[in-house]
């Protein structure tokens, strides 16, 4: 038996298989949003500070390589509460 009582969570399992602790053996997974919504966002969000940073917060560049226009990318940063500095126009 792997663990007392009758509930084995991801913090139960191996690390190889998803269990990753830390001091005290807390449970070190960052928490799964609880909606589809709320996961999407933080995916999202995420995915494009990746993007912005790969790129060198570099609009046009972000944009191209994620398969966006500037103009939906920068409407996404702002839905996602993202910063972001706007190109000069």
């Amino acid at each position: 038996m792997l663990e007392k009582g009758d509930r084995i969570d991801v913090g139960s399992l191996p690390t190889d298989l998803g269990g990753v602790r830390g001091p005290g053996g807390a449970n070190l997974l960052p928490e799964v949003p609880q909606t589809y919504e709320l996961a999407m966002a933080a995916f999202e969000k995420a995915f494009l500070q990746d993007a912005l940073s790969r790129h060198g917060s570099d609009l046009a560049k972000t944009a191209l390589a994620v398969g966006l226009t500037r103009k939906a990318l920068t409407q996404k940063l702002t839905q996602l509460g993202l910063p972001f500095v706007p190109a000069p126009t």
